[in-house]
Order: structure tokens, then C-alpha cells, then sequence
């Protein structure tokens, strides 16, 4: 979500400042992600009528984006190979994506019974640890973005204070506040007590900010009742939500990867929490 400021220009306290962006950035914790992921396309019903027809382990090739319309994995996979922090190996190489692919066309259509079978049937049919394989195969591009932007929007903040530190006179202002998905969910009226006070400031009395937090408490519990897009408590996920879980992080081809990026996430959010990274 992204925030352009425009300083008052009848301020003469503003008047180095050129431009300002402010971006919040919602993450997940990978291995909640995976689960969640996996059950949402497994209801019955299913909300998302392309488990019928898609092939999962065509999905990390099949995604382009930008003006040069370059493939997702080919556009994020060298920032991911590289070392990221100190101390921190780096998070995937080429050949870790080729053994997801590999990995997935292991158990698609490879079941007696299953040979024509959709993606669809086979999260209802397959044990859950193999359909959470095969889930967190088809949507694995949405990890590594959620990795790579990460990388990306620090590496941002980093450029735009040298930059300032280098040249006051022509002041650059980027605020990045990066929450969990997890806050959200768990503590919704705060967290979005955090986002008005980091977007709005002083623009927005906090009585308004106040009140507007209570009643998107209110509305987030509703929705949790309501919509089908919120599967926990709901599917029977609880149950074995931690056992999947588990089963992931030990997994030969997702476990190092996503545990890689639940470091990366981790960190990031640490250093949020720390005050460090928020304003360059």
C-alpha cells in the first residue's frame, strides 16, 4: 500500500523536503502462509473455481510482470541467491525452484485413480501432506515475492538515506512500516490503530483514529464469522494446522527455502519493531 506525501508548502520547516512516499508492506509468516493456503483451495466448496483447470506445476513459469514482461522466477531468483544479511545464507538458488517443479510433477497425475484428475480433486483425495505439497508448489511465486520485496524495499530505504546524507539540500522522505499478517488477525484494532497514527499523523485527530480502530475491530471479527476468504477455525485446520506445519519446515525441498524466508521475515520485522529501517 503506498502513501504520497505532499508537504505543505506554506511550511518553511517542509521546505527541503521534495517529495515524500510512505508504503506499508504486510507480510506472513511463510509456513502460516503454506497451511493457510493449502486449506483455502481445499474447502468444499471450493471459492476459486481455477483448482478445476490449472496444472499447479506449471505455476512458477506461467507468471509474467513488468514492462518487459519477464517471468516471475527469472525477475526474483538473483536477488534470492545472493546473501541477504550477515550471517544469513541465501534464501534459494535457481536449482531449489527447478526442485519444486520437480517435486510437484512427482505427485500430480502420478495416482492410480488420479491420472486425468483435477488440481482440485487432488487436495481432496491426496494425504494432506502431499496436497500441502502440491499447493505450496502451485503459489510458490507469491513466497518469493514476498521475499524479494522485502530485499528490494530495504535496499530502497538504504539508497534513499545515503542519498539525503549526501545531499541535504534536496531531502527525500521514504517511511516504510512493514506489519505481519498474524498482527492483523490477532490484534486488528491495534494494528490498525498503528496504520492510521503511521499514515495520517498529526493530519488526523487521534479521537478519529480511535474510533475508526474500534470499528474495523468490529468489521474484522464480522468478516472472520462471515467470509470465505478466513478458513481458520472453520475447515478443521486447527487440528492439524501445527502438524503441517512441521512437516514443512523438515520437508527436503520446502523446508530450507521457507525457513530462509521466515528468518528474512522475522528480522525485518524485528528491526521494525526496533525503530530501525522505518524512515530514510
Amino acid at each position: 500500500m503506498l502513501f504520497m506525501k505532499n508537504p505543505d508548502k506554506n511550511n518553511k520547516s517542509n521546505k527541503k523536503i521534495k517529495f515524500g512516499v510512505k508504503l506499508l508492506h504486510l507480510v506472513r509468516n511463510p509456513f502460516e502462509m503454506a497451511v493457510s493456503n493449502y486449506h483455502y483451495h481445499a474447502q468444499d466448496p471450493t471459492p476459486e473455481p481455477f483448482v478445476h483447470t490449472v496444472n499447479p506445476c506449471e505455476s512458477l513459469r506461467q507468471n509474467n510482470i513488468g514492462p518487459a514482461n519477464m517471468n516471475e522466477v527469472d525477475l526474483v531468483q538473483p536477488k534470492l541467491a545472493h546473501p541477504i544479511l550477515p550471517g544469513m545464507d541465501p534464501i534459494m538458488d535457481f536449482g531449489a525452484f527447478g526442485a519444486i517443479t520437480k517435486d510437484c510433477q512427482s505427485l500430480f497425475r502420478t495416482r492410480p485413480g488420479l491420472e486425468d484428475a483435477s488440481y482440485y480433486r487432488h487436495l481432496r483425495t491426496l494425504d494432506p501432506k502431499e496436497g500441502l505439497r502440491l499447493a505450496t508448489a502451485d503459489k510458490f511465486n507469491h513466497f518469493a515475492l514476498m521475499a524479494s520485496d522485502l530485499l528490494v524495499l530495504e535496499q530502497v530505504r538504504k539508497l534513499v538515506y545515503e542519498r539525503n546524507v549526501h545531499r541535504p539540500a534536496k531531502h527525500h522522505e521514504f517511511a516504510l512500516l512493514t506489519m505481519s499478517m498474524e498482527e492483523w488477525k490477532e490484534s486488528p484494532e491495534r494494528s490498525m490503530r498503528r496504520f492510521l497514527e503511521f499514515t495520517f499523523g498529526k493530519l488526523m485527530p487521534d479521537e478519529r483514529k480511535e474510533y475508526l480502530a474500534r470499528r474495523y475491530g468490529k468489521q474484522y471479527l464480522a468478516k472472520t464469522i462471515l467470509s470465505e476468504h478466513v478458513t481458520e477455525g472453520k475447515v478443521g485446520d486447527e487440528s492439524d494446522k501445527e502438524e503441517l506445519m512441521e512437516y514443512l519446515r523438515g520437508n527436503a525441498v520446502f523446508g530450507g527455502p521457507l525457513t530462509r524466508m521466515e528468518g528474512l521475515v522475522n528480522e525485518m520485522l524485528r528491526w521494525q519493531e526496533a525503530g530501525y529501517g522505518i524512515e530514510g
